[in-house]
């Protein structure tokens, strides 16, 4: 009879391992330390309305929060994908710990 625990025991292992490199991975993306953002609004010069009263339009722009929203996107995949190796490494070893509860 083939001992299925063993099998388990490995693919669990690797699963680990494979858990452990990804969070790794996860942890050592580059994040920005800090970054700007640059606004430009449309609309009426602070010297053409008072100030109590201004209502401009505009939007905002920064290279720098591109990539913290690009290496958080990729902080994410690895983390979910490390956070299912281990779930996968955690069934594994209760399938071991099941399979040596059954008689021979």
């Amino acid at each position: 009879m083939i001992d299925i625990s063993k099998y388990a025991d490995l693919a669990s292992a690797a699963f680990a391992l494979l858990a452990a490199a990804l969070w790794l991975a996860s942890a050592v993306v580059k994040t920005p330390a800090s970054f700007s953002v640059n606004v430009i609004t449309v609309g009426a010069s602070d010297a053409e309305v008072p100030s109590s009263d201004v209502v401009a339009q505009g939007f905002g722009t920064s290279d720098e929060l591109n990539a913290l929203g690009k290496a958080l996107i990729r902080q994410s995949k690895r983390s979910a994908l490390a956070a299912g190796s281990a779930a996968t490494a955690a069934l594994l070893q209760f399938l071991v710990i099941l399979v040596h509860q059954i008689p021979r």
